[in-house]
């Protein structure tokens, strides 16, 4: 006869509630609210810890990457002149990149195709600020 899936066994389960009841019988402080409290406390504390340390080493490394380009006060005006918008877009951003393969594909292709447009920009701009000889020959 098949045994049916969703059947538990009780001795388990009541194994399990004594072995927790048993442990917290002796101090009234660890009863059965008080210890998933301490869980989830515990695991706020460390997800701030973890989302603090990464917003420290990406402010970091976002003032060293406008450091390379730029001096270091213009680099701090970039950062602390941000609109909320645009950080809401990046957050946005950075989500549907991280969570799935073609969300990554799809925001990585709009890098490449963004750094290409601005390359192409920069150079139809340097072109028309050269000497006249020199944009006749780069029209035809």
């Amino acid at each position: 006869m098949a045994k049916k899936p969703d059947e538990k066994k009780p001795d388990e389960t009541e194994a399990a509630l004594s072995a927790i009841s048993a442990d917290s019988a002796g101090d009234p402080s660890k009863s059965l609210i008080e210890q998933p409290a301490k869980l989830v406390t515990g695991a706020m504390a460390s997800e701030i810890v973890i989302r603090s340390v990464g917003s420290m080493v990406r402010q970091a490394f976002e003032r060293g990457v406008l450091s390379r380009r730029y001096d270091k006060d213009t680099a701090k005006k970039f950062l602390d002149n941000r609109s909320v918008l645009h950080t809401a877009a990046a957050f946005g951003v950075t989500k549907i990149a991280t969570r799935s393969l073609p969300g990554a594909l799809l925001v990585g292709t709009g890098l490449v195709a963004k750094t290409l447009f601005d390359r192409g920009k920069a150079r139809r701009t340097k072109r028309k600020g050269g000497p006249p000889s020199s944009r006749r020959n780069d029209e035809n």
